[in-house]
């Protein structure tokens, strides 16, 4: 059977050890008979060396901890190992398989194990059993073992939280890391305690592919218990090669677990209709498109929900439905959706096409999407669009793939970018046969016993689903009433003045709807009245909010919660949360008086401000929240009075910014929180808001604002924060060096190198004098830059232990800077080992900037090297990562190397005599003169002269290549001026090169 999401439990089993049961670790079924787990967590319940490489012949005992039973306890069974992987350097290794005797549990079910390498950002979910957390079988009290580690952590025995089976902790996955590992991060444990010992042998379970894709086998508890490690599931694969029934997929298999909008209740079926639709798309070939258009309120949404979830459907797309819910505000919709589907499909590895060519970070996104789709046949369902032009960043597929679009007008179809290829569909009302099986699905008693009234009211108001819906839930709230003659009496009402409801009059409807919450004892729910109003205050679907962000905003009860469900006015949407149909939202919002406003904004602003401060270091979480966050941090921008919220929220919120890279998104809230800082003289906050806005204004290259902020923000921090102080310089230092004013940057790191001496602060002397090398580096003083980059090391090796990451950071750009160097010696051998060393390094800290810059340095590597397939591939790697972070400057620097290779590839193409040979040079002559115009753009917008220069000179040599001499000598003419204000150590050289073109 295939495991859902929800029953992860069902697959896992605990490895048991001892005559008192205790919990070893965990293993997961991959088949009916078999369980994967740890050699070492065997080892430990056995007391027996996992180095071993004789495998144990004694059996363990495992039971089922999600599985029910008679006696309350987990069934338990019996397992012999049948396969052993001792721990060791090789894989697979740390690997055992057990084999179970007697039957399998009911109820129990195994996993599908996936061994797909494009994980890197999907959220991931792992199950442990660490001591502290967990009951002996035995009885209640707790073993001496637990005991000990209660003590160990300094954790009083009574404050302990204790529950029989285990726990859950979600997380990310980062990227693959030496030996052979896949590092995951930003843990964060139901019981507020991260990933301590306990987890291994734990199958890790990919949130967005619904499968197994490793299996934990170490925690660290250096960095806060957020890090785990597991094997990859290649390595599982191969160990349970002899075990033929295991269930595995590929990525392209497994396209077609695209996480789908929730199956909707069956209510009403309008099977003419879908199968009307299914057979028009079923029809469609090369890029087709079906507009499905109607009132607002007939069932869109609810259609195209069944729709994805129909057999047939799924079948005929083999490859996976993408889906997306676009709303009134696609600006901000269309961003997070490329940014969902991209991670979804695993394109974050993509190779082999330009993310440099012409477009903005979304062109790019769709130009990667588009690739991984490939010749896939798959459906992408836009639904809710308000026009065309606002999804086009969404129209992603190739020929094999179709699209269903739904939305109000029929002109949809019509616009010019899709009109040759669309068929506009309309769905209509409900019949009145539909129309009454809706209302007997709703309230059954009452439409059975007062057919005449239900019958005028449904011609009073058409076919429109969601204004029958509503009625019905009135109608079964009132049935189950206490109050005598309630039915009869809100039948009265709706059927009063029956006019006002037709022509599709649903804001009346919601005003009923909102009008007929009623108490038990028939009087109006204030409080029901209350909750909905105030509720309005967060966004509208698509988007959706929490129970507890709703309970924090209205402080009411569960109760009112459960009414507001059942009148259909709240929308649950998955466990815990819910969402606003627009229309409801706007119906409500226009009742909510000014100071239960002004309380529900305080509340939304207070929750989502201390929920940024509580998980900044949870990417995922925040995720989930962005749009409730962004309105938060909008409502305070907003306000004028709430200044320090704004502030906090400012402030709490870089570090997802810079994750996520949604500058533009959040330019706004930095701006508003510096101008409350100033206007109240807040200065700490101040020091703090100018240099994120600096920091990320140097990353989109914008250096003259990043000079201006930064600079501002160093005068208010001296003498007060010494700390803040070094890392201003430092940043400033790195804004020069960008802009080539390399006696400026040092300036800045001589003052900052004596404050962190100092201040004895071995973190920032590194980073400064690493930085000191790279300006020492485009000096042309290599030797100097060496010696450099050799202290910066020797401080990097004197940050404390703690600081694993950061010590990992600091190392990785100091190797990068070697491996610059390297090549600038042509020691070819020694810039390769430089940059395999810092890219593990890189990829084990998840920092895709320094990826990036790793396999930039291995693609010019592979190109001196001649190995031209391999270095495009890593050049364009490195262009697509450093468009999916917004670093402007890279891009520029990166297209200037890829122009580069491809004027290297040309020369070498030249070489022949054939047509061709021929061809193959003007086609890399071309790309190259591509790259180097757009890094010369590029350049002169960040205001880089340097990189201007050299994509400049690089245009100089294409010239030449093309015996046009008078282009050769003009653009390098050019590149010789800018580098000699420069005071470059290329100028020289460059002026030999000009010299030397024949007149």
């Amino acid at each position: 059977m295939t495991i859902e999401q929800a029953n992860m439990s069902s697959c896992i089993v605990r490895i048991l050890r001892g005559s008192e049961g205790e919990v070893e670790g965990i293993g997961f079924l991959v088949n009916e008979t078999h369980v994967v787990t740890c050699a070492h967590v065997v080892g430990g319940a056995l007391n027996y060396s996992s180095y071993s490489q004789e495998p144990p012949q004694a059996s363990v005992e495992i039971d089922f901890p999600g599985i029910p039973s008679p006696s309350g306890l987990p069934p338990r069974r019996e397992a012999k190992i049948v396969a052993w992987y001792p721990t060791g350097i090789t894989p697979p290794d740390d690997i055992a398989v057990l084999k179970l005797s007697g039957e399998l549990p009911p109820q129990a079910g195994s996993a599908v194990i996936n061994a797909t390498d494009k994980v890197q950002g999907h959220s991931v979910r792992v199950f442990g059993a660490p001591q502290y957390f967990l009951l002996a079988h035995t009885g209640e009290m707790l073993t001496d073992r637990q005991r000990e580690d209660a003590a160990r952590r300094g954790q009083p025995i009574e404050t302990l939280s204790y529950v029989e089976t285990g726990v859950y902790a979600d997380g990310q996955a980062v990227d693959r890391m030496p030996p052979h590992r896949l590092h995951m991060r930003g843990f964060n444990a139901q019981a507020g305690e991260g990933v301590r010992p306990g987890y291994s042998g734990g199958p890790v379970w990919d949130l967005q592919l619904n499968c197994v894709i490793g299996m934990v086998v170490e925690t660290n508890e250096l960095f806060d218990n957020q890090t785990a490690y597991a094997i990859p599931a290649e390595y599982l694969l191969q160990a349970l090669s002899s075990i033929t029934s295991v269930r595995s997929g590929t990525t392209e298999q497994w396209l077609d677990t695209l996480p789908l909008p929730e199956n909707p209740l069956p209510l009403i079926e309008r099977k003419t209709k879908m199968n009307e639709v299914k057979q028009k798309l079923f029809a469609l070939k090369d890029g087709g498109v079906i507009v499905l258009h109607g009132l607002p309120g007939v069932g869109k949404t609810y259609f195209a929900q069944a729709l994805v979830h129909d057999q047939e459907v799924q079948e005929h797309f083999q490859h996976g439905i993408l889906w997306a819910e676009i709303g009134r505000k696609p600006t901000q919709q269309v961003p997070q959706i490329l940014g969902k589907w991209y991670n979804w499909l695993g394109v974050n590895e993509s190779r082999g096409e330009s993310a440099a060519s012409q477009g903005n970070e979304d062109e790019v996104k769709k130009r990667l999407i588009h690739k991984a789709i490939g010749d896939k046949r798959m459906l992408i369902v836009l639904e809710d669009v308000p026009e065309i032009e606002a999804i086009q960043s969404l129209l992603v597929g190739n020929r094999n793939c179709v699209y269903l679009i739904t939305g109000h007008e029929p002109r949809l179809a019509q616009h010019r970018q899709i009109h040759d290829k669309a068929t506009a569909l309309h769905l209509p009302e409900l019949d009145a046969q539909e129309g009454r099986d809706l209302m007997a699905q709703l309230a059954p008693q009452v439409v059975a016993k007062h057919p005449t009234e239900i019958n005028t009211l449904l011609d009073a108001v058409g076919g429109i689903s969601l204004m029958l819906d509503l009625f019905g839930r009135q109608l079964q709230l009132a049935q189950e009433s206490d109050v005598p003659g309630a039915v009869e009496a809100r039948l009265n009402e709706l059927l009063q003045n029956p006019n006002r409801w037709r022509d599709g009059k649903l804001d009346a409807v919601i005003s009923a709807s909102y009008d007929a919450l009623k108490e038990d004892d028939g009087q109006v729910d204030e409080e029901a009245q209350r909750t909905l109003r105030m509720l309005s205050v967060l966004p509208s679907k698509p988007n959706d909010f929490s129970h507890e962000a709703a309970e924090r905003i209205v402080a009411t009860t569960p109760t009112t919660f459960v009414k507001l469900v059942r009148s259909g006015l709240l929308q649950p949407i998955a466990k815990g949360r819910y969402t606003l149909h627009q229309m409801i939202k706007d119906n409500v919002a226009a009742k909510l008086g000014d100071a239960e406003c002004h309380l529900a904004q305080d509340r939304l602003v207070d929750y989502y401000v201390k929920f940024i401060e509580d998980h900044q270091n949870n990417i995922s979480l925040l995720d989930l929240e962005d749009g409730n966050i962004l309105r938060a941090l909008s409502v305070a921008a907003d306000s004028g009075n709430m200044y320090v919220d704004l502030m906090r929220g400012a402030i709490a919120i870089a570090k997802y910014v810079e994750e996520r890279g949604i500058y533009a998104a959040t330019c706004t809230y930095f701006e508003r929180a510096e101008r409350a800082a100033r206007e109240r003289n807040e200065h700490d906050p101040l020091i703090t808001i100018l240099g994120n806005r600096g920091y990320f204004e140097e990353k989109q290259g914008s250096y003259e604002q990043a000079n201006k902020h930064l600079t501002e923000s160093l005068e208010l921090s001296r003498r007060k924060h010494w700390e803040k102080t070094v890392d201003l310089l430092h940043r400033l230092a790195i804004v020069a060096y960008n802009r080539a004013e390399y006696d400026e940057a040092e300036k800045h790191l001589q003052e900052g190198l004596e404050l962190a001496k100092a201040l004895n602060d071995p973190e920032r002397q590194s980073r400064l004098h690493q930085r000191w090398g790279l300006v020492q580096f485009c000096r042309g003083a290599f030797r100097r830059a060496e010696t450099e980059e050799n202290l910066a090391w020797e401080f990097a090796e004197q940050v404390p232990v703690g600081d694993h990451l950061v010590k990992q950071e600091l190392q990785a750009l100091i190797l990068l800077d070697r491996a610059r160097i390297a090549l600038k010696m042509d020691d070819f051998a020694t810039a390769n080992t430089c940059s395999e060393q810092g890219r593990d390094k890189a990829k084990g800290i998840g920092s895709t900037e320094l990826i990036a810059a790793f396999a930039q340095i291995q693609g010019r590597i592979a190109a001196q090297e001649q190995r031209w397939n391999d270095a495009a591939a890593l050049f364009d790697d490195s262009l697509d990562k450093a468009d999916k972070i917004g670093h402007r400057w890279y891009k520029a620097l990166f297209l200037n190397e890829r122009g580069k290779f491809y004027v290297l590839r040309a020369q070498h193409a030249k070489v022949g005599t054939t047509q061709a040979a021929q061809s193959a040079t003007d086609e890399c002559l071309r790309k190259a003169e591509t790259d180097f115009l757009e890094s010369a753009a590029m350049a002169q917008k960040i205001g880089s002269p340097d990189l201007n220069a050299f994509a400049l000179h690089g245009l100089g040599r294409i010239a030449k290549m093309r015996n046009d001499h008078d282009k050769a000598r003009s653009h390098s003419e050019k590149s010789k001026e800018i580098l000699r204000g420069l005071n470059h150590y290329k100028y020289d050289a460059l002026s030999d090169w000009v010299r030397d073109l024949p007149l």
